[in-house]
């Protein structure tokens, strides 16, 4: 198994944001943007909500290897939502 880093969650987080439709979000700037939010050692994501930086937690914190697998999980669910539209 290998050791996931914060690149490659950016890089699964970059691949979301395409899928919304914002191509390079401006931390806590851009509404609807996906960022990554850490505390305590941990990891998570986040959406931006308004203007004024408010967030939701998407996926709360924990290991990068937990928040990876719960992004990929959440841009499957995303897809295939989007199949579904189509």
């Amino acid at each position: 198994m290998e050791r996931i880093s914060i690149q490659m969650i950016k890089k699964r987080l970059d691949l979301l944001n395409s899928m919304v439709g914002i191509i390079k979000p401006v931390y806590y700037k851009t509404i609807g943007g996906y960022n990554i939010y850490s505390g305590y050692g941990k990891t998570g994501i986040e959406k931006t909500t308004s203007e004024r930086g408010t967030s939701t937690v998407i996926i709360p914190l924990g290991t990068k290897r937990e928040t990876f697998d719960r992004l990929c999980s959440f841009i499957d669910g995303l897809a295939i939502g989007i199949d579904l539209d189509n």
